[in-house]
Formats: C-alpha cells, sequence, structure tokens
C-alpha cells in the first residue's frame, strides 16, 4: 500500500507541473482542498522552488490529509503602489518601506485573514504581511501576544521560517523554527481563550520564549532592514509599483 506521504509527494508535484503550465496565463490558482470533509483554501507558492504538499498556504494550518482537489483558476488583484510613496517611506525608515506595501495588503483583504481573503495575496505577499505582523506583534507583546491575537498557525504552519532562509534572513528563520517549537508543544494551552488576569499569566508560564524575543528586539532593525532590502530587489513579486 502506498504511503500516505508518498501519496502527498506525488500530488504535489503533479499539481505542481500543471500550475507551472498555467503560470504563463494566469497569475495563481485557487485550490480548493476538500480535508476529512471540510473545504479549506489553499494557495500554491510556485516560486518557493520546490513541490511539496507542506509548501501550501493555509488559513488555520491544518495538514493536508485525504486529498480530492477541485481548482479553479482565478486572477490576482492587482495591487498597487506610488514611487512616490515608497520614496517618502523609505526616508522615514525600513519599517515604514514595508509598511507601504502591507497597507496596501490589508485594503485588499479589508483587514482579515480568511479563507476569501487569503487567495487575495500571493505567497510573496503573505510572507511581507506575515513578517510585519510577527514583528508589531513581537514589539508589543511578544509571542504570547501573537497566538493570544490569532496569529500562531499563519507564523508556525505556514512556511513563513523556511521563506525567511530563503530571502537571507537565516538567523530570523532559526529564531522562529525554535518558537515553532514550543508553539508545536503547547498549543491547545497557548491558544485557548483567556482573561486578562491569565493573558499576563502566560508570560511567566512561557519564559522560555524570553530569550528569543531579547534577540529579535535587539535585531529587529538589521532584520527589518534585510527583508526590506529583498522587497527592493524583487518589487515586481510584491505589487505594481505607478
Amino acid at each position: 500500500m502506498q504511503s500516505r506521504d508518498c501519496s502527498c509527494r506525488s500530488f504535489a508535484n503533479k499539481l505542481f507541473g500543471l500550475l507551472r503550465f498555467l503560470r504563463g496565463s494566469f497569475d495563481i490558482c485557487l485550490l480548493n482542498f476538500l480535508i476529512c470533509k471540510r473545504l479549506f483554501h489553499f494557495v500554491w507558492v510556485s516560486s518557493y522552488g520546490c513541490a511539496r504538499v507542506g509548501d501550501i498556504f493555509s488559513v488555520d494550518g491544518n495538514r493536508l490529509a485525504k486529498l480530492e482537489l477541485n481548482y479553479n483558476i482565478i486572477r490576482m488583484e492587482r495591487i498597487e503602489v506610488t514611487d512616490a510613496a515608497l520614496r517618502q517611506a523609505a526616508a522615514e525608515g525600513m519599517d515604514a518601506f514595508i509598511q507601504v506595501f502591507t497597507d496596501a495588503y490589508r485594503k485588499v483583504t479589508g483587514g482579515e485573514l480568511t479563507a476569501e481573503t487569503m487567495p487575495l495575496l500571493t505567497g510573496e505577499q503573505h510572507t511581507l504581511l506575515a513578517y510585519q505582523i510577527f514583528r508589531d506583534e513581537l514589539m508589543e507583546g511578544g509571542f504570547c501576544q501573537l497566538i493570544q491575537n490569532g496569529y500562531g498557525g499563519y507564523i508556525f504552519v505556514n512556511p513563513f521560517a523556511k521563506v525567511m532562509r530563503l530571502w537571507g534572513l537565516g538567523d530570523l528563520s532559526k529564531m522562529v523554527y525554535a518558537a515553532k517549537k514550543i508553539y508545536d508543544a503547547h498549543r491547545e494551552d497557548l491558544e485557548r481563550e483567556r482573561t486578562d488576569d491569565e493573558f499576563m499569566a502566560m508570560y511567566e508560564d512561557y519564559e522560555a520564549f524570553d530569550e528569543l524575543e531579547d534577540e529579535f528586539l535587539e535585531r529587529e532593525e538589521e532584520f527589518t532592514a534585510q527583508v526590506a532590502a529583498y522587497v527592493d530587489e524583487h518589487l515586481e513579486l510584491f505589487a505594481t509599483i505607478v
């Protein structure tokens, strides 16, 4: 009997071939997967250079299990930012430069990441949005706040850490993977609804995050500059400049 893992890889490779064939005519492919009789929407990110099921962006981080494919081709929402806005933001700082893009993404998605809005952004756009969410949450309240605000799956289950490595941020990638180990081990408790007092108590219960948070705060400007530099070198992947 063929293993599920091999079956998934075979399925993914065939799907990857299909999307490569379609890439010249369409901006992206919206994929609807029926997983254990529940419908989830995924965006296949072919630009990551590999064809593995784990590289599919999911809304809530559910792993692919029983697969039944029903694909529809859609045109991506055209996201535009002005050259003037980028120049002004770059003068203010790299965080402002990134925010020009992410503000445009939030406008397109209505500020919500749902099954309906996830396909409106490409993999690169999702990664940039994920970085800003990651940065803002850690700067304000650390990993506990990030997870309690509902971004655990978006950061730790989707291939955010892997893409950071591909963008040249190896140290940040290692940091995210280290936090993911804590998240995976305690996901149910970290994500459960809490009172204000219970939320504050999390900072004592999850001191394992402290060292990672301290490292990020110390190096945030460096990481943000590296992300901004990658975006600046690949502008066409993140928006249409007008």
